[in-house]
């Protein structure tokens, strides 16, 4: 049978298209992963940010409300009666300042019962803020409770029935700092130092091994006045 004069492929032919063909596979795969990457990207500094936004309101609205800063301070034993220190402990409601040697005094005996509160009843609102050590790295705790007088719960952190205010992936001290909460009469309130979001996780890849978001971290170098007397630094 004679063959000539039929179109057909070389040899050579085949292999330089199978090389081409494999360069526009290995091109198509990368734009894959990087698709993916940025979509992981997103997810990560999403919830991050979220994260982050919602624990600092929290944090600045518990301190702003607050009359009274027991932690850190000289009356805390948590931070060793230092003015610097990882819990941060405050009331509302309460003053020292009204009545001294009886420990301090109801600003209004006749405000209504606060109600955001994990235990008790009253009208004086007592809270504090501790940072515990866990697996996905440092996590900002919250405890509450109220009554008709000041009551703090030794902080436990992590043992005491907290709430987990933010968690993976870690809040840590800011650098240079090792403390996280700092009294600030400056402002009748206190200075927060910390960093939000620490951390590199990941997602395991369809055959190309695990795929790593990018580490994203937020660090916050504030300041928080409290509702109390700017002379007023015995509460």
């Amino acid at each position: 049978m004679n063959l000539r004069g039929r179109c057909g492929f070389s040899l050579l032919e085949l292999l330089v298209a199978l090389a081409l063909s494999s360069l526009v596979l290995v091109g198509v795969m990368m734009l894959a992963t990087s698709m993916v990457k940025f979509q992981m990207d997103s997810i990560e500094q999403g919830s991050g940010t979220g994260g982050a936004v919602y624990a600092v309101q929290r944090l600045k609205k518990d301190l702003a409300d607050a009359t009274d800063l027991e932690c850190p301070g000289s009356r805390c034993a948590a931070t060793g009666h230092s003015n610097r220190g990882d819990v941060l402990a405050a009331c509302t409601n309460w003053s020292v300042l009204g009545d001294p040697a009886a420990g301090g005094q109801r600003i209004d005996d006749n405000a209504p019962n606060e109600t955001d509160c994990q235990s008790g009843s009253g009208n004086v609102k007592c809270f504090y803020y501790c940072v515990a050590n866990a697996a996905a790295g440092p996590e900002l705790m919250r405890y509450s409770q109220c009554s008709t007088t000041r009551a703090i719960p030794a902080p436990s952190c992590g043992a005491g029935g907290e709430v987990v205010v933010y968690g993976k992936p870690g809040f840590y001290r800011m650098d240079g700092y090792n403390y996280y909460f700092e009294r600030d009469d400056g402002v009748s309130g206190a200075a927060l130092h910390f960093i939000i979001g620490v951390g590199t996780p990941t997602v395991s890849g369809a055959g190309t091994g695990p795929l790593q978001t990018t580490p994203v971290s937020y660090k916050y170098n504030l300041r928080v006045g409290m509702s109390k007397s700017y002379t007023d630094t015995m509460d």
